[in-house]
């Protein structure tokens, strides 16, 4: 998983109804904000994004993990994912959690392993002496199904021409999903397919 950074800014603050508590910055790879609390149930239904400030830590929206320690490198934790609500598990997730603890308490010197619990299952990180991360759990298929592409999908050049660029980093996903509806119905009357393209959507 690599080695997570904390890039600041300091005071990020994560807020669910009434209750407010301090988070930590880690980026792995993805931004995530971390909260230490007493009591997971505190964090709510996560069906909505938790407050997260400054905004301008996060300019893009960030997961955020509500993480308790118990002590001898087993967290527990609940995680609210950028964009989708609340999740069974996060492996970048777990491994943020982890650059937090380790951040209140400071890396002994040597590999360390943590064990992280989430609603999903049991994750274990380990912590080489350098920082670098493994992750390791079980994985599990929890959705199958099949997406019918257009044949006649453009190329680069010809997407650029029909206003069909790639959206920009940060996108939220009923965005992308009514641009790619645009270009599919853009694509169908283009080329005579309509109902074909109906029916795959």
């Amino acid at each position: 998983m690599g080695i997570p950074a904390l890039p600041g800014p300091d005071r990020i603050t994560a807020t669910v109804g009434k209750r407010r508590w301090p988070a930590l910055h880690v980026d792995v790879g993805n931004p995530h904000a971390v909260a230490f609390v007493d009591d997971l149930d505190h964090a709510g239904t996560l069906d909505t994004a938790p407050a997260v400030t400054p905004h301008s830590a996060y300019p893009h929206g960030t997961t955020v993990e509500f993480v308790r320690d118990l002590g001898s490198r087993h967290l527990v934790l609940r995680v609210h994912e950028r964009g989708v609500g609340e999740t069974p598990s996060c492996g970048t997730g777990a491994c943020a959690a982890v650059a937090a603890a380790l951040h209140r308490t400071p890396h002994p010197g040597g590999p360390v392993r943590y064990t992280v619990d989430a609603p999903g299952g049991c994750l274990l990180v380990d912590v080489a002496a350098d920082g670098t991360m493994t992750l390791t759990g079980p994985a599990y298929l929890t959705a199958q199904g099949t997406v019918r592409l257009h044949t006649a999908w453009p190329t680069a050049a010809a997407q650029g021409e029909r206003g069909l660029q790639r959206p920009a980093y940060g996108a939220s996903t009923p965005a992308l999903l009514a641009r790619a509806n645009h270009g599919l119905s853009r694509l169908s009357r283009e080329h005579g397919h309509q109902d074909r393209a109906e029916a795959d959507r």
